[in-house]
């Protein structure tokens, strides 16, 4: 009966003489970077859905920020990933009332599945890297938006950090920034700390 050949670890260490440093790149200078993720959490209703529809609004216009220029110089292009919002009664408008350049701004409508002529829902935890891949070969898009990321999980319900890290860490892609919508937990009797977002967490 044969075994299994036993795999060996050892640890890969690198002095920090060896790192080259880098400053932090915006999208919005001081609020959203590039090549990360930032989270918009908050009640329902009270306007982060009209926050990312202003960001985008800017960007494609090449507009500058209240607090800080424009980091791009030019307009640019973003991409949404909405499944709480309708695009044609709500998305659209709000674009067009901040002013966006809607030609600039895209949204993943569906996957489709090409063997069966289907078309689904996105899930992160199946379809990164198809939207990885998507923003390689569209430079031009600088901003990703997901509203809700609860929407597009997929079979991850139940995710503690390092999962959430792992599902999302595939659609980091160099020079475009991640906008995560999230909604705060509605349960009555919790103090400012105790609203975290409604991210499925996993303790155990």
């Amino acid at each position: 009966m044969s075994t299994a050949p036993v795999t060996k670890h050892e640890l890969v260490i690198e002095s920090f003489d060896q790192i080259t440093m880098k400053q932090i790149q915006w999208a919005w200078p001081g609020r959203m970077p590039l090549e990360a993720i930032t989270t918009f959490a908050g009640y329902p209703g009270i306007g982060k859905g009209l926050v990312t529809v202003y960001i985008a609004a800017t960007l494609t216009t090449g507009r500058d920020f209240p607090d800080a220029p424009n980091p791009f110089g030019e307009p640019c292009d973003v991409l949404f990933l909405s499944g709480e919002d309708d695009a044609a009664s709500v998305i659209k408008p709000r674009l067009v009332a901040a002013g966006a350049d809607v030609t600039r701004v895209h949204r993943i409508k569906s996957m489709l599945l090409t063997d069966l002529k289907q078309n689904r829902s996105v899930h992160l935890d199946t379809d990164a890297a198809y939207i990885k891949r998507y923003l390689q070969e569209h430079p031009e898009i600088r901003l990703v938006v997901i509203d809700p990321v609860t929407d597009h999980l997929g079979k991850k319900n139940y995710l503690n950090d390092q999962e959430m890290r792992d599902l999302l860490n595939p659609i980091i892609t160099q020079g475009v920034a991640v906008l995560l919508v999230a909604h705060l937990n509605k349960k009555e009797g919790l103090n400012a700390d105790g609203r975290q977002s409604e991210l499925p967490t996993n303790d155990n």
